[in-house]
């Protein structure tokens, strides 16, 4: 199962600008985009990892705050251990940065010279996206990881070598590839496990489970008490009503009928009334909120940070239908966020040729964070 953790330090000012450095040369040092000159070796070694990314996030209304994102497969122990096997010197000058940096109970791992372990920091310091979406539950790193050799593998085969191909239109290139495939990949004979249809259903009671107890335990006591009111307002007034004389017992049940349907009815309501004023009141103060907060334009980016935003960018085709998308925090952003996601999901399943996942990141995460920018780094 896919998991999504992130870590959330403020930057200190007086440190800002080293911190930009130190971001630039790790970036740097992982995709130096110099043809020949292979990109993310040490991220490739973390056999866990779908996708990183460290962002710094500056605006007027807060300090600068740093954020360190992962999306991995497994526990996070053992990631963070692969991760600081692989980053830790990175890690280490980066977060120095930090004001946790400065605290008493951490000032120790950041001093000149100090190789203590940093995964007693992370574990302390991360946490999990207020909302978020995976695009395609399905694709495990096996399967990434073998789908990207199957690719390369066909662009061999097609290459200069590949001169047989020519002569066939393209029912028969299809065809031809997929016998190719068959007698190269035995993995390709048989379905993937878990499927498609499978991973999705695990994925959203994976959604639900942490809440289920919960919702179970509101819905119960709800029907005990709208029960137990039901049943002693009704035994009231059909107390009262069989004192009155002169009534068969086919009158005494219609009447014992009629009395406990209206009184449920009238139960309802006057339960059903203050949920909506409370759902009324809740709506209202999300759009006050909403329509006074502040913007990504607020305060306008300036073209050299522009600039700099472009030149971070990868330069490599990429499955633009996917991305990574900034969203403040809060429980009620969440599931206004949720229904939209699994419809346009379930749309774009349904649709033939549309496609739900990225070849590089096969998650979409929503971030608990307004405005910034991404300097990825992407395995």
């Amino acid at each position: 199962m896919l998991t999504i953790a992130d870590i959330l330090l403020e930057a200190n000012p007086d440190s800002l600008e080293l911190m930009r450095q130190r971001v630039q040369a790790f970036a740097n040092r992982e995709d130096p985009k110099i043809s020949g000159v292979p990109s993310f070796v040490r991220l490739q070694q973390i056999s866990q990892l779908h996708f990183i990314s460290m962002q710094i996030i500056e605006d007027g209304h807060f300090d600068p705050l740093l954020v360190f994102e992962n999306n991995f497969e497994g526990e996070p122990e053992t990631y963070w251990q692969s991760v600081l096997a692989q980053l830790s010197d990175d890690l280490r000058g980066i977060f120095a940065c930090t004001k946790e940096a400065t605290k008493p109970e951490w000032a120790r791992l950041f001093f000149p010279g100090n190789s203590d372990s940093l995964a007693e920091f992370l574990r302390a310091h991360s946490c999990s996206a207020s909302a978020q979406h995976f695009g395609a539950v399905a694709n495990s790193l096996l399967s990434i990881s073998r789908g990207r050799q199957v690719f390369e593998d066909i662009q061999t085969e097609l290459g200069p070598t590949g001169s047989g191909y020519r002569k066939l239109d393209a029912p028969g290139v299809h065809k031809a590839l997929r016998k190719w495939a068959l007698e190269k990949y035995e993995w390709f004979r048989h379905a993937e496990i878990p499927t498609t249809d499978q991973a999705l259903r695990t994925y959203k009671w994976s959604t639900l489970r942490p809440i289920a107890p919960w919702l179970v335990t509101v819905i119960v006591l709800l029907g005990l008490v709208f029960v137990f009111l039901a049943a002693v307002l009704s035994n009231y007034l059909m107390h009262w009503w069989t004192s009155l004389p002169g009534h068969s017992p086919t009158v005494h049940f219609a009447v014992r009928l009629a009395v406990r349907f209206v009184v449920g009815w009238l139960l309802f309501l006057l339960t059903a009334l203050p949920v909506f004023r409370v759902g009324f009141v809740l709506y209202k103060l999300l759009r006050r909120l909403e329509e006074s907060d502040f913007t990504q334009d607020h305060p306008p980016l300036s073209p050299e940070q522009l600039k700099l935003f472009a030149a971070q960018e990868d330069h490599i085709v990429q499955n633009h239908l996917a991305s990574m998308v900034l969203v403040k925090p809060g429980m009620l952003r969440g599931f206004l966020i949720r229904p939209p996601f699994a419809r346009s999901s379930s749309w774009s399943r349904s649709k033939p040729g549309m496609a739900t996942s990225a070849p590089c990141a096969p998650s979409t995460l929503l971030t608990g964070l307004s405005s910034g920018t991404l300097d990825d780094c992407c395995s």
